[in-house]
């Protein structure tokens, strides 16, 4: 999860002829001027925000939305590693919860959500970028599409998102996290791979343990 701030101020020591107090700058040079610091300042704000701040602030957070939220959480975990077949699964397992509880549910997911506005890239390259979040969200919406029109519970198609502008995605990549890492503190055999487990990791995704379905393994949804 990124966390950052942004700091504006005017009237510093050492402000060139212009710039006083909180007087808007007008010129090219003191735009320039303004930005280089809001720069400088971002800068120093996220070096100081390290990994144990991440942690508390991921943990703070999670806390915070269970105590406050009536929502269900689960994850989907599977041996198959092909995505879109995973994804299948997932959406039959949404449709059969959905109609259980007699709701309906739209799926967002993290993703291009439009042309990237970045300044260093230019109209084609953000067009391209574009087209390919598109092509690759086609099985998807395929997914989507199978479904029965007549009695289907999830609506409309799944939604792109980015996370960088959606702290409930932000959420929701914290708490896929922390149940990969919680289930790799208690099956250690399964997973193959070296890495660590992450005890902050597995500390925030305990904060929404009163929202995990009861049936589930620890908040997680075994689908093959």
């Amino acid at each position: 999860m990124d966390v950052g701030a942004r700091c504006l101020a005017f009237g510093e020591a050492g402000d060139p002829p212009g710039i006083r107090g909180s007087e808007a700058p007008r010129t090219a040079r003191e735009r320039a001027v303004q930005r280089s610091r809001e720069v400088l300042r971002v800068g120093r704000r996220h070096r100081r925000f390290g990994a144990a701040q991440r942690a508390a602030t991921g943990r703070i957070m999670l806390s915070h939305l269970s105590k406050r939220s009536d929502f269900t959480v689960f994850t989907v975990g599977s041996t198959d590693r092909s995505p879109a077949t995973l994804y299948a699964h997932f959406v039959a397992r949404l449709e059969d919860w959905a109609e259980a509880r007699r709701t309906h549910v739209l799926v967002f997911y993290d993703g291009q959500q439009g042309t990237d506005e970045s300044p260093e890239l230019d109209a084609a390259q953000r067009q391209h970028i574009w087209e390919r979040a598109l092509r690759s969200a086609a099985p998807y919406r395929a997914a989507h599409r199978a479904l029965d029109l007549r009695s289907r519970r999830i609506l409309e198609d799944p939604m792109m998102q980015d996370s960088r502008y959606s702290q409930l995605i932000q959420a929701a990549d914290l708490l896929a996290y922390g149940a990969y890492h919680r289930h790799r503190q208690g099956h250690p055999e399964i997973w193959t791979t070296q890495h660590a487990t992450s005890p902050a990791a597995i500390r925030a995704y305990l904060q929404a343990r009163a929202h995990w379905p009861e049936d589930s393994d620890d908040g997680v949804y075994w689908l093959g």
